[in-house]
């Protein structure tokens, strides 16, 4: 079994980076070097992950093997998880009707950072409904349902309705953080990045657009810190769409294999099991988010691979 040792490490550090923007990094250094990382750079990391995921997804429409096994890991990996982080967001005295809403929503679309799964899954039934769609149209769709998931963050930051409903409406970042304005356009561009569509690009070009994605994700963290915004919670910057295709680019550009999944798990593990130790530590350590908390979640989520990833091979449900 070879695998791409770029890739493959690459997700080592991208699960890093979603950990860094859980504990707020920086933010005892200073408020706005933690507001570019936590809500520009390390918001690259997700979009990257679809990205990987919808590259390797295009084996299963390539190679014409059948849906329903990808399907039923993605779900059972979903339940598995859901169901580990249940005490977490079970509403153990709901006071009303919506509280109870709120827990089958969550259920629907992931607690905290399981929502990546339900995107992956949602993502790649779409992705492989459209299949046969031409290449233009698909990143056409893609780009465009990007830039509405886009605007649709704008809005839910910036726009201060008088209007009740409006104001319901838009306090609500499922809207736009979901399977269909965030993860399949980058399942899409993963696709057609596979189907060997960027191939035309040289290592000067790609290493020339990821340099300008990043300076303009920068930027415009920038800007949004500066123009204080209502909420400071921002998943779909309009500049990932210009740095995230260039990183993973930049990545599959690098040579080299590894003859195990290991690494893939070990970023797994950490995706998934860090949240455990960041609110253990927050909750009952009395910990504040900033660097040291990020240093010992890193830290304890790496230890937790040496007993996840050998359970994982006996029960095969985790991972």
């Amino acid at each position: 079994m070879q695998r791409s040792a770029s890739i493959d490490f690459s997700k080592i550090a991208l699960a890093a980076m979603v950990v860094a923007l859980h504990t707020e990094i920086f933010k005892e250094t200073s408020d706005y070097l933690s507001f570019v990382f936590v809500n520009g750079l390390l918001r690259v990391a997700v979009p990257v992950f679809f990205i990987i995921n919808g590259y390797y997804f295009y084996n299963i429409v390539a190679k014409g093997k059948p849906l329903m096994p990808w399907v039923k890991r993605m779900a059972m990996l979903y339940a598995v998880w859901m169901v580990l982080y249940l005490p977490f967001y079970y509403p153990h005295h709901p006071r009303s009707i919506k509280d109870d809403a709120e827990f089958v929503l969550k259920l629907v679309i992931g607690y905290h950072h399981l929502w990546y799964l339900a995107g992956s899954l949602g993502a790649g039934l779409v992705l492989y409904a459209v299949r046969r769609w031409s290449d233009a149209k698909l990143l056409t769709v893609a780009v465009l349902l990007f830039v509405i998931g886009a605007i649709a963050q704008y809005v839910f930051n910036y726009v201060n309705s008088s209007h009740l409903y409006l104001n319901k409406l838009f306090n609500n970042y499922w809207l736009f953080r979901n399977f269909l304005l965030l993860g399949f356009p980058m399942y899409a561009i993963g696709y057609l990045i596979a189907k060997g569509r960027a191939a035309a690009l040289s290592d000067g070009a790609i290493l020339a657009w990821m340099i300008v994605g990043i300076v303009a994700l920068l930027a415009e963290s920038s800007a949004i810190y500066f123009l204080h915004p209502v909420r400071d919670h921002f998943d779909n910057c309009a500049s990932l769409l210009i740095a995230c295709p260039a990183i993973f680019l930049f990545v599959l550009r690098r040579k080299g294999t590894v003859a195990t999944d290991r690494y893939a798990k070990i970023s797994t593990v950490i995706y998934f099991i860090h949240p455990y130790f960041v609110f253990a530590l927050m909750g009952l350590a009395g910990m504040h988010t900033g660097t040291v908390l990020f240093a010992i979640s890193i830290v304890l989520s790496l230890l937790a691979c040496t007993v996840v990833i050998p359970l994982d091979r006996r029960l095969k449900l985790l991972l």
